[in-house]
């Protein structure tokens, strides 16, 4: 199982650098985004028709700090940050030359990006769902959140996770991929035994540590047999 685990992993693709000319951004576009206090800004391509790319500013407003703050998972390893299970994040998306707002503009982002990722057209992208917290099949290994799940028509159903603030592919899932991370989680992270996770990780610990024992007795048990019989 953990062979398959790396085989099944592979490395995801970037998106290529934004490049902007400085006149399709104005003062205009800078006041609309930031006319409340802002928690975040970042600058994005936006795909609006399909073909031209356009600059737009991702805003998070300030707000947002109480109904989305990033806290720590109390489930998942400490050092990951996750939101808690329920928020919804507050994004805002605006044109970055008329200052135009786009609705669902993020969303709408996210499936471009999926499309550019999975070489798919736009009747084969689904619905998006936003994800805060690490659980199921988006782990704490994927590192981002918060990110918005991307459904597909594709028979493998495959998912794609997009981080809205900085455009990366977070994950891709099929339902294979699925399946092979909860044997994964069954086989190797004992996620089968109704125990909290310390306590299953201080298990998980201990057998690694006696099974390491097993092998240093065996070689030395090895060894000494092989000095006795040279005498």
């Amino acid at each position: 199982s953990g062979l398959l685990h790396l085989w099944q992993k592979t490395p995801h693709p970037s998106p290529s650098p934004a490049v902007f000319a400085v006149d399709q951004l104005s003062h205009q576009g800078w006041q609309a985004a930031t006319q409340h206090p802002i928690k975040r800004l970042d600058l994005v391509a936006f795909d609006r028709h399909g073909s031209d790319s356009q600059p737009a500013w991702l805003v998070r407003p300030l707000t947002s700090i109480a109904v989305g703050a990033m806290t720590a998972d109390k489930h998942e390893h400490q050092h990951h940050a996750a939101h808690q299970a329920g928020d919804i994040p507050d994004f805002r998306l605006f044109v970055a030359e008329s200052g135009v707002e786009l609705p669902d503009g993020v969303q709408q982002q996210a499936k471009n990006l999926a499309r550019f990722y999975a070489n798919l057209s736009t009747d084969q992208i689904g619905e998006t769902q936003w994800v805060t917290r690490f659980s199921g099949e988006y782990g704490f290994i994927n590192k981002r959140l918060p990110v918005l799940k991307v459904n597909t028509t594709q028979a493998d159903g495959l998912r794609l996770y997009i981080e809205p603030s900085t455009g990366a592919l977070a994950a891709q899932v099929t339902d294979w991929d699925a399946f092979e991370g909860t044997v994964f989680g069954y086989l190797h992270k004992w996620n089968m035994l109704p125990l909290p996770k310390l306590l299953r990780d201080a298990m998980l610990g201990l057998m690694a540590g006696l099974f390491g024992l097993v092998v240093l007795l065996g070689c030395s048990m090895a060894y000494f047999r092989l000095r006795h019989r040279q005498k």
